[in-house]
């Protein structure tokens, strides 16, 4: 029955022709009744329908008792292929070795593979397993590692899982920490070693940091321990790394700056210099900003850099709709994150401060700075300007707010946050005003155009969310809540 699915789908290109008969079978005279009445019944079961892994499910009528067949479809290189029912099977001794319990979801990360590649698994899948084991991979990271990275148990085990694993393990991670780098990244799973990275990433880390003590290697083992999606600049060839590198040293950055930018966005080694060249345009165009500027920027809010043309064009003329093009062009320079950062929240850390009792938010510029999406990347980047250690707490630290803090704690948890900014501010009366207490703070704010915007956006988002999300998921989700008393469980 399936082969006969396999054939029909392969003749018309994935799809099934309606008053065509099921492929493989010959239409004899004395069956033209029951072969009518098939075709009657698969014009009535073709119905394509979406699943929550926005994969493709078709019905078909395939069996002589009349029963349909359902077939999920997954992209590969582009191109929409079915799920074979029999790919789950030939997985189930891997999937046990692992300890995998979802043989769907394996069954479809693997028939997204190119044919090969899928052989492989089978043929090699149970000894990379095992080879991983004995590195010291735990089951249950090794069960993520196949369904986000199946690609790597598709060769022998002495070769790519093998070589990666090890190159990987001399930067000083454990199999463990190698292992997360491949499930955060799998795209790096295709590169055949990672020697050319390591060769340009190593000297630049050893140059531009202040540790004498520790080798590169042993530098870039130590950012790919807290960033594991930082392996994704081992994908990289050595002549593309290193044309960055030198186009980032040439605009401006000393070694020092762009290894400490790396630490907070590696993504800007990715960067080419033809595609910051443009970024850097459309601040001259919008701002009048220089080149100074724009070096201050990829060094203080790298992840800039990952923004579209249109994207900071749009950021940067609504600053200078909101605020004039000088004071703008001061606000980038003073807060160069601004720029990285969506509209809809720098317009509600402005409303926020005028809630708070700051009349004018943009005479405390300085302190804008506390109220922020992301307190912990906010703390660890004023600790970089300090020029003290990321990780390590400093001696007059801002207490950092984010809008999740101002939007639902209790009322005395509230004016704690309040009067900590108050304090922070204090060396300039004129910049302290008194806060409203949290009621009124909670009214006003939800009568904000920007924070409702903001709630239907994220209203939206995450009934998108629950129809994506596997069923499993969700209840483990509704569970989860149910089990902190958070409502009705309902995400």
């Amino acid at each position: 029955m399936f082969a006969a699915i396999d054939t029909a789908f392969a003749a018309a290109g994935g799809r099934w022709q309606p008053g065509a008969p099921p492929a493989g079978q010959v239409q004899p005279a004395c069956l033209k009744a029951a072969a009518h009445a098939r075709q009657q019944h698969q014009r009535r079961a073709w119905q394509p329908a979406t699943t929550p892994h926005r994969t493709t499910v078709f019905a078909v009528a395939a069996a002589a008792d009349g029963t349909d067949v359902k077939l999920e479809m997954v992209m590969r290189r582009g191109k929409s292929v079915p799920v074979s029912p029999d790919l789950a099977a030939g997985l189930a001794p891997l999937a046990a070795a692992c300890g995998v319990a979802d043989m769907a979801a394996l069954a479809r990360a693997v028939a997204a593979l190119p044919c090969p590649r899928q052989q492989g698994t089978h043929d090699h899948g149970l000894t990379v397993a095992a080879y991983l084991q004995g590195l010291g991979v735990k089951q249950d990271k090794l069960g993520r590692l196949l369904c986000r990275c199946p690609v790597l148990f598709s060769w022998p085990s002495e070769g790519r899982g093998g070589v990666l694993f090890s190159q990987l393990m001399r930067l000083g991670l454990s199999a463990g920490q190698a292992a997360c780098c491949f499930v955060t990244g799998p795209a790096i799973a295709g590169s055949i070693t990672f020697e050319p990275a390591i060769a340009v990433l190593s000297p630049l880390l050893a140059a531009g940091c202040k540790v004498t003590n520790r080798s590169g290697e042993q530098l870039l083992g130590d950012l790919l321990k807290k960033q594991p999606a930082g392996a994704k600049l081992l994908k990289y060839g050595a002549q593309s790394l290193q044309r960055n590198v030198d186009n980032l040293l040439q605009l401006g950055l000393s070694k020092q700056q762009l290894v400490d930018a790396m630490r907070q966005d590696w993504a800007l080694l990715t960067r080419p210099p033809e595609r910051l060249a443009k970024l850097e345009a459309v601040l001259q165009q919008e701002l009048g900003a220089d080149r100074q500027l724009w070096v201050n920027v990829l060094r203080r809010a790298g992840r800039t850099a990952s923004c579209s043309e249109a994207t900071l064009r749009q950021q940067a003329q609504a600053l200078v709709a909101e605020f004039g093009k000088e004071e703008a062009l001061r606000m980038v320079g003073i807060v160069s994150q601004v720029l990285a950062v969506d509209v809809i929240v720098w317009r509600q850390a402005l409303a926020v401060w005028r809630l708070c009792g700051v009349a004018d938010p943009l005479a405390v510029l300085g302190g804008l700075q506390l109220l922020v999406a992301d307190k912990r990347a906010a703390r660890q980047e004023w600790r970089l300007q300090q020029g003290r250690p990321g990780s390590t707490k400093a001696a007059g630290e801002p207490g950092f707010i984010s809008v999740f803090d101002v939007a639902f704690p209790a009322p005395a948890k509230f004016a704690g946050l309040v009067q900590h900014a108050e304090a922070w501010l204090s060396e300039d009366s004129q910049l302290v005003g008194s806060g409203p207490s949290f009621d009124e703070f909670s009214k006003g704010l939800k009568q904000l155009p920007a924070w409702q915007r903001l709630w239907a956006d994220a209203g939206a988002a995450v009934a998108e969310l629950k129809q994506q999300l596997p069923p499993e998921l969700l209840r483990a989700g509704v569970s989860c809540r149910r089990s902190r008393g958070d409502g009705s469980g309902s995400i």
